[in-house]
């Protein structure tokens, strides 16, 4: 008996989807013509050369024997599994970029003023944080070498310049991972790498901070008042009462700012430039 192929319904079933294809083929045969003659581990589709062999598979059919192989049965069932994905690089091809929105809340009212009372908000006040959108950009491509030297200047580091289109500061570096492929047209291994980055409008570096309040000389917090005319911190305005009392300057105004030593460091991105 020849080796033949199986149209049981499943074998030579192709799919395709929005990621790519797939094509499922199954044979039957003597044992030693099967397990010798089956298609290696990425090789080509004979008709769809795009398509490789991921997973194969030897299922014993029949009745048991004792063959040359040893103790064996009468035939042999192979079960090929191609695939092919459109997203998946080959060495050559551009970067496969992809985009995913993301968002992180912060809390950013303290020191603002409530519109329709004129009070300014406290932390506690604040509950519900305003929302920011963030976006999470993925590069998926194919290297000879993986640039790990590289990857470990940059990585967990904001962009110090401008960069693909980017404010500095704005693209956080957040992680990376590598896997070796190996392409059946070369008869080489090159590395399929992935690298995640992190963009917001305003730099990674920068937060939100509310007006910092006086303190006397104990280190208790200054609040005004409006029963003691003589006292300190007297106030008539009675939106103000009741609340502490903000640093003269640039202090007492809440703002946007960083912070010494800065929360992420900054690297030369253009580096990266094999990367993406």
């Amino acid at each position: 008996m020849s080796v033949r192929e199986l149209f049981n319904g499943n074998s030579g079933r192709i799919k395709e989807t929005v990621k790519g294809c797939t094509c499922h083929r199954e044979f039957i045969g003597p044992w030693d013509e099967v397990f010798l003659g089956a298609p290696k581990i990425n090789s080509p589709h004979p008709l769809y050369p795009y398509m490789t062999v991921k997973e194969r598979e030897f299922v014993p059919e029949g009745a048991p024997v004792l063959t040359g192989w040893g103790n064996q049965t009468e035939l042999c069932r192979c079960i090929l599994d191609y695939t092919f994905e459109y997203q998946r690089p080959k060495f050559g091809d551009p970067p496969r970029l992809s985009w995913k929105t993301e968002s992180e809340a912060l809390m950013t009212g303290q020191g603002r003023v409530w519109d329709d009372c004129g009070e300014v908000v406290e932390a506690t006040e604040f509950s519900a944080a305003t929302s920011f959108t963030m976006i999470n950009f993925t590069a998926d491509l194919a290297v000879v070498e993986f640039p790990i030297s590289t990857i470990l200047a940059c990585i967990n580091k904001v962009n110090d310049t401008s960069w693909q289109g980017c404010d500095a500061g704005t693209v956080l570096f957040k992680d990376f991972s590598e896997q070796a492929e190996w392409d059946p047209e070369t008869q080489a291994w090159y590395y399929r790498a992935q690298y995640e980055f992190l963009w917001r409008s305003r730099p990674h570096n920068e937060v939100w901070r509310g007006p910092i309040p006086k303190r006397d000389s104990t280190g208790y917090i200054l609040y005004y008042q409006n029963t003691d005319a003589d006292g300190d911190n007297y106030t008539t305005d009675a939106t103000k009462t009741g609340h502490p009392v903000p640093k003269g300057g640039v202090a007492g105004e809440w703002a946007w700012t960083s912070l010494t030593p800065a929360i992420y460091e900054s690297a030369d991105f253009s580096q990266l430039v094999t990367i993406v």
